[in-house]
């Protein structure tokens, strides 16, 4: 049991080891030069660390000009701190992008926990991840919508822990802990990229379907998260 349990770790550190190798090396020369998305953002998180501002002097904005068509947030502001104690360079705008990528692997794997509870198949998911071109890119250029990945991974397992946790259901759904975590993450990733707003139409569709055996559903209000009202009772007897 013990060299089971050691074999799995060894795997672990040299997948992890190997992870680090391939998403970190080189971070700043490659892709050779920065995109034009990437600098915009990385000149706001500039801004933003050093005067409050982004470069149209609009103070601690929730949305980025930009260039004029736009860009989410967070990833400046997830930067600022890098620029404000490194200074601007392309290793620094891609810090954010390189966090990101080790927690998605993290949540990646409990969400394979939770579904197949299997160290074999947390091995696979985390290899997958590890070795796919799409997911390595997404560590190597500093773009906002490279975090929703991320955020969507987190969200998605707090979802999960808020469904399957034990108790009674009104236990689970209002005062459990993982809910607000539920809510609060499906904020953050709203403010990833501008298209993750869909993960709020059907942030509650799993919690339907499981308490469609029982005709009532305590319902958190996403649209205001952990800062709105903790959960609103509904009947959905008409419904079903």
């Amino acid at each position: 049991m013990l060299n089971e349990k050691k074999k799995y770790n060894m795997c672990w550190i040299a997948l992890i080891t190997v992870m680090a190798f391939i998403h970190c090396f080189r971070i700043g020369s490659i892709p050779y030069g920065i995109n034009v998305d990437e600098m915009g953002m990385g000149y706001d998180a500039w801004c933003l660390a050093n005067f409050g501002t982004d470069r149209y002097l609009k103070t601690f904005p929730v949305y980025l000009i930009n260039f004029g068509g736009g860009q989410s947030a967070l990833y400046a502001y997830l930067c600022a701190p890098f620029v404000y104690i490194f200074g601007i360079s392309a290793v620094t705008l891609r810090i954010p992008a390189i966090i990101f990528a080790f927690m998605t692997l993290f949540f990646s794997v409990k969400i394979a926990d939770c579904i197949w509870n299997d160290k074999r198949m947390n091995l696979l998911v985390g290899l997958i991840y590890t070795m796919s071109p799409v997911f390595l890119m997404l560590s190597r250029i500093g773009l906002d919508c490279n975090l929703m990945l991320g955020m969507a991974t987190m969200y998605i397992y707090f979802l999960i822990k808020t469904i399957n946790r034990g108790g009674g259901y009104k236990a689970q759904m209002v005062y459990s802990d993982w809910n607000y975590r539920r809510a609060g993450f499906i904020q953050l990733c709203n403010q990833s990229f501008g298209n993750a707003f869909i993960h709020s139409f059907f942030d509650n569709l799993p919690i339907l379907h499981k308490e469609n055996k029982h005709k009532t559903i305590v319902c958190n209000d996403s649209s205001n998260g952990c800062f709105g009202d903790a959960a609103d009772t509904v009947s959905y007897n008409q419904y079903f």
